[in-house]
């Protein structure tokens, strides 16, 4: 197997910039916080409410683009 280069910042092979931080954003959208310990919680509660469902279907459509990315070589696929 031979490595595919990526540029050190790819949000589009990043779980989490694709799909978690944009869920607890939407979900926190509304709030405003205290303090860290404030934020911390409503964090906590945000994150509880992305299903485990959701997950691994944005797990498998990574995969996908995953597959995609290196049929191209590398080079970002939109």
């Amino acid at each position: 197997m031979e490595p595919v280069k990526q540029s050190p910042y790819s949000p589009d092979l990043n779980l989490c910039d694709r799909f978690l931080f944009r869920k607890l954003k939407h979900l926190l959208r509304e709030n405003e916080f205290g303090g860290h310990k404030e934020a911390t919680l409503a964090v906590q509660w945000a994150m509880r409410r992305v299903s485990e469902d959701d997950l691994y279907d944005q797990l498998r459509k990574l995969r996908g683009h995953c597959h995609d990315v290196i049929a191209v070589g590398g080079d970002y696929v939109y």
